[in-house]
């Protein structure tokens, strides 16, 4: 035991740190220095090896040193000390490696589940729109026209801002239903956004979702 304390666990602890110091320097086939403090995974793995290598090393030493104190003073407790203790370092070692894999693996993207079934339909439609600016945010009011013989469920009108033909964010106004031929107005809000703060020109675009009931049969 004190053999590994003294060669091999400082090995093990200098290989976990220059692991978690290659996945973050390296990445898209190439050396990234910088990715070491530029934030994200490569700072995430450099801090990982700082954790992992340091724990192992002062870990094994705190170990050592105990075992060393104890046998000065042999006696069946103090070895059954030293097994307890050298059990315990053993399984905090494994714990260690175990999380610094597990934590390690890519999550893999899951798709958000569709509550859309088509977007954009050509028989909803949005026959005027204008900006209200007698308001205190930007608020934009539509006009919608469903011109489908059937029903819709769920129609959700998605509007996007431009400041300035700069993106500035988007909300969103849902109907619960829609009926054939049904004409019906909505204020989409956006409530981050004040007019006193708008300086250059404004622009919108819409998208739409839903639902046609026919299809949910």
């Amino acid at each position: 035991m004190r053999f590994y304390l003294r060669v091999i666990n400082p090995v093990v602890a200098l290989m976990a740190f220059g692991l978690c110091t290659w996945a973050a320097i390296y990445g898209d086939d190439k050396l990234q220095i910088f990715g070491l403090v530029g934030g994200a995974f490569g700072s995430y793995f450099f801090a990982k090896g700082i954790f992992t290598g340091g724990a192992l090393f002062l870990l094994g030493k705190l170990l050592e040193a105990t075992l060393e104190k104890g046998a000065k003073d042999a006696n069946p407790m103090s070895l059954r000390a030293e097994r307890a203790l050298s059990l315990s370092f053993i399984c905090a070692t494994i714990g260690i490696f175990a999380g610094l894999f597990f934590w390690s693996k890519p999550v893999e993207p899951v798709d958000p589940p569709k509550t859309y079934e088509v977007q954009n339909p050509v028989s909803l439609k949005i026959t005027e729109s204008h900006l209200v600016k007698e308001t205190d945010r930007v608020n934009v009011a539509i006009t919608l026209v469903n011109e489908d013989s059937s029903a819709w469920d769920k129609v959700a009108v998605t509007a996007t801002l431009y400041l300035g033909g700069q993106y500035s964010g988007e909300s969103t106004f849902t109907y619960d239903s829609l009926q054939s031929g049904q004409t019906d107005q909505a204020l989409i809000e956006f409530s981050s956004i004040a007019w006193a703060n708008v300086k250059d020109s404004i622009a919108y675009k819409f998208f739409i979702e839903g639902n046609p009931r026919h299809k949910l049969k």
